[in-house]
């Protein structure tokens, strides 16, 4: 600010006229004056610039409400009581949803969400296709998958520069990955969790 502050008085006195009814030397009202419109003009430059951040929600802090807002947040899998960071982050997650029913999409979403998980999926057998041993499930298992994760709590830790004071150093979410896997799931389809 500073630096905007000397840069703005500097163009200031560039722009008035030459001579001696035009003092601007260091202790005359004129510097005065120069110097309270420099400081004016770096402000509202420097909100400009804070605006321009705020426009972008993975950057916004002052109008991250609302930009949750528009994004339809908080939701029920997906509170208000999170750090600021963390709120952020489900802002452009949300904003960044694009329906997919890939084993890779639910995979890729449960890793941002700080979990490693596997998928299973169950069909019917068939004739020359079931080997020996292996599991016989009736039709309607065609319609059943299952996310296998060794836990299900989420640790999220503070960061430096993304964390806000006042913001606990690390927070712990439990069911936030089988809310947004039911709430993005098929209507056709039926989805169970195996911990352990």
């Amino acid at each position: 600010m500073a630096d905007r502050l000397t840069r703005y008085a500097e163009q200031l006195r560039q722009l008035l006229p030459r001579g001696l009814a035009w003092n601007s030397e260091q202790d005359s009202t004129l510097n005065d004056l120069v110097e309270g419109l420099a400081e004016t003009f770096a402000r509202v430059d420097h909100r400009s610039d804070e605006l321009i951040r705020n426009a972008l929600p993975q950057y916004t802090t002052e109008l991250l409400p609302e930009w949750e807002q528009v994004a339809g947040l908080p939701e029920e899998c997906r509170s208000l009581s999170e750090t600021q960071e963390q709120r952020r982050s489900a802002l452009v997650e949300k904003l960044a949803e694009v329906g997919d029913q890939s084993r890779t999409f639910y995979i890729q979403l449960a890793a941002r969400l700080g979990h490693a998980i596997t998928i299973t999926e169950f069909s019917q057998p068939k004739a020359g296709m079931a080997t020996a041993g292996e599991r016989c499930y009736g039709a309607d298992w065609h319609f059943v998958w299952q996310v296998n994760t060794p836990h299900a709590l989420t640790i999220s830790r503070a960061t430096a520069g993304r964390s806000a004071a006042g913001e606990p150093l690390a927070s712990w979410q439990t069911n936030q990955l089988e809310c947004l896997f039911r709430r993005l799931n098929q209507a056709h389809k039926q989805v169970l969790f195996q911990y352990g």
